[in-house]
């Protein structure tokens, strides 16, 4: 179980990281630029939700303290990242694809969304690191 545990967590992490760091970058970027981690992003993202309730199941259970509230909120705060993500950035760069560029409003609200995503991983990612030391 420990070894599990081990390999666990590290899924965890480096899924973590490409996603809310490639989230982070294309948030600034334009949406040409963003078409081509569609994928990537959204399997990190499901690795990442698959692997944090995995280890919620196996290290916290039914537990409720201070940590599990940190840890919860920020659970909480990457599923609607990966919402915002799943129902406005990602369909409006795959309807961009076949296009030469994307229109306006569309880019502006896939970025917005982008960004919104970005700020709610910033939060998931510092309850991560602070949820411990409670």
């Amino acid at each position: 179980m420990h070894l599990l545990l081990i390999i666990a967590l590290c899924l965890h992490i480096t899924a973590a990281v490409f996603w809310a760091g490639s989230t982070f970058t294309l948030s600034r970027l334009s949406a040409e630029a963003c078409g081509s981690l569609v994928r990537p992003q959204l399997a990190a993202a499901v690795v990442t939700i698959l692997t944090g309730a995995f280890l919620w199941n196996a290290l916290h259970g039914a537990a409720v303290g201070k940590t599990e509230i940190v840890l919860g909120s920020g659970a909480v705060a990457a599923l609607l990242a990966l919402a915002l993500q799943a129902l406005l950035v990602w369909p409006s760069l795959r309807a961009a694809r076949g296009a030469i560029a994307m229109s306006r409003p569309a880019h502006g609200r896939a970025g917005f969304a982008n960004q919104l995503a970005a700020a709610l991983l910033l939060v998931t990612t510092v309850s991560m690191a602070a949820a411990r030391f409670l």
